[in-house]
């Protein structure tokens, strides 16, 4: 933090008034000393049969932790050491990670936090090793994939997937771009001189486990307050955690109130990260709510002297199956309970549960295809189709997860083509402003067209599986691999990431004279 006379004063006359002063970061401190991320080289060699089997991995990942190990600098990069074969059953795998100290800012977590450079890598390689062998970007992954049927899996790092079919999304991702005419397309093309490529990419990806808690309670009024430990940000989780309750206690969704962020009212939480909050937060209130209902159910079974499981709820009411016209509000029910309970009113207003919930992580999973062309004249590549299936399990709501989805694939599309942190030879930084910094503008980008399979995760009472980083897994490799298909006849060797113009014009235009000599190697001109 850089200090000016007028920011001593007002420290100087806070000190002497004893009132706490409020510091706002500029963006350019901001850009400069907050967490960066995604910046570690990877070198691999891959053992494969003549049919495309892959049969080992051995990789070295060379990770850049910044001028200062920070709590979570080494995380990220440490999921090349359990996550390297992806979606893929590879059985025997040597990954060594090495950290480096550098004069750039710290490093950690950023959407994905280890995940999309896990995934960036196999997925590389599987498209490598198409080529190599004259196969099908599709069939070579196919033949690779981890059986439906194998189910719990464990990796050979020892991590255990929960669940999933990965050729069902990958069918259903070819089937959404029309792969053949998609693929005479690009051959109709190059033979007029364009330069296109496809791309695919079929990730796996870990989100959750741990622990969360929740609690509903149920007023005498018949509304309800919903208290999470997690902590929404703009996800929309407040919406999801009122549809779960509601369709538990048959209630209209207007009379719940989800609160969190007060721990005056709330029970412990955990927090709102690594894509975890509706598997574990919103299992908690599901869980909370159900108690809720059987004991409304037991209590109204006994006013209407019928079995509790000839019940229904609906609509804020409970009667028998078929006899609607003698149910009782929850507002009846709750009071009866209420009735027949000691204690001070505080604790007589309402009927409450509060519950912790526990859980293993799950795999959300998809396949992305992108369709590429790049100008030969300015070397601007141009993502012309996005295609993306995903799987995340149940879903609650739908246009909730269609938001992270499209926020998480363009974050995943710009950090391919465009983002990036620069110093200069003395270390200076040269992004430091929004001016510097490329930001991606929805003109850059194509329309999304996404679609989902549902594989229910067996851990937990929703199925539901984390989505918030799953665009930023799979965008990058499915985006890479495009432009690298469109750049193969040319000869050009693997360039790394961001793919901008400039780096794609360089090896374009040195080819095209027949040198290797002209200009600086692209791959060194960022990170």
């Amino acid at each position: 933090m850089t200090l000016y006379r007028e920011d001593v004063l007002l420290l100087a006359l806070a000190g002497l008034v004893g009132r706490p002063v409020r510091w706002v970061a500029t963006r350019s401190e901001d850009l400069l000393a907050s967490m960066h991320g995604r910046e570690a080289y990877t070198d691999g060699e891959v053992a494969f049969d003549a049919d495309g089997r892959i049969r080992a991995l051995r990789l070295r990942t060379v990770a850049n932790f910044g001028a200062y190990l920070m709590k979570y600098s080494a995380g990220p990069v440490m999921r090349m050491l359990l996550f390297p074969t992806g979606a893929y059953d590879i059985r025997h795998v040597r990954s060594e990670v090495i950290g480096a100290f550098t004069n750039t800012g710290p490093m950690g977590p950023y959407r994905g936090a280890g995940r999309p450079e896990a995934a960036y890598f196999i997925e590389r390689v599987m498209s490598d090793v198409a080529h190599f062998l004259g196969m099908d970007q599709a069939e070579i992954r196919r033949r690779n994939f981890i059986p439906k049927d194998a189910f719990p899996y464990t990796n050979a790092a020892n991590v255990v997937y929960d669940s999933g079919d990965y050729e069902r999304s990958l069918n259903r991702a070819l089937e959404l771009i029309d792969i053949t005419s998609v693929q005479h397309e690009i051959a109709e093309r190059r033979q007029r001189g364009e330069i296109a490529g496809l791309g695919i990419a079929c990730c796996v990806e870990v989100s959750g486990g741990g622990w969360e808690s929740g609690s509903v309670k149920l007023r005498a009024d018949g509304r309800v307050i919903a208290v999470t430990g997690t902590s929404p940000h703009g996800q929309g989780l407040a919406t999801s955690y009122a549809q779960i309750i509601a369709d538990e206690l048959g209630i209209p969704i207007e009379d719940i109130t989800v609160t969190y962020g007060d721990t005056a009212i709330g029970p412990k939480g955990f927090g709102t990260m690594a894509s975890r909050s509706l598997q574990l937060g919103g299992s908690a209130l599901k869980q909370a709510a159900r108690q809720i209902r059987e004991q409304l159910l037991a209590r109204a079974a006994e006013l209407l002297e019928v079995n509790p499981d000839d019940l229904v709820c609906a609509d804020g009411r409970i009667y028998p199956a078929g006899v609607p016209e003698r149910a009782l509000t929850f507002s009846e029910v709750v009071q009866a309970c209420l009735a027949s309970r000691q204690g001070d009113e505080a604790e007589r207003d309402g009927i409450e549960v509060a519950v912790e919930f526990r859980a293993d992580a799950s795999f959300p999973f998809g396949t992305t295809i992108a369709l590429v062309s790049i100008d030969r004249e300015t070397g601007r590549p141009t993502l012309e189709r996005f295609v993306s299936v995903d799987d995340v399990g149940t879903v609650v709501n739908p246009i909730l997860v269609e938001g992270q989805l499209v926020g998480g694939a363009m974050q995943g599309i710009s950090e391919a083509l465009w983002e990036q942190v620069i110093y200069d030879a003395n270390g200076q930084l040269l992004t430091g402003t929004l001016l510097d910094y490329a930001v991606p503008r929805a003109s850059w980008l194509p329309r999304f067209e996404l679609d989902r399979t549902v594989t229910p995760s067996p851990t937990n009472p929703l199925g539901a599986k984390g989505v918030g980083e799953a665009g930023t897994v799979h965008a990058p490799p499915a985006v890479a691999n495009a432009v690298m298909d469109a750049l193969r006849p040319f000869g050009v060797r693997p360039l790394d990431v961001p793919l901008t113009p400039e780096k794609i014009w360089q090896v374009l235009h040195r080819r095209a004279g027949g040198r290797d000599d002209a200009g600086p190697d692209p791959n060194a001109a960022g990170s």
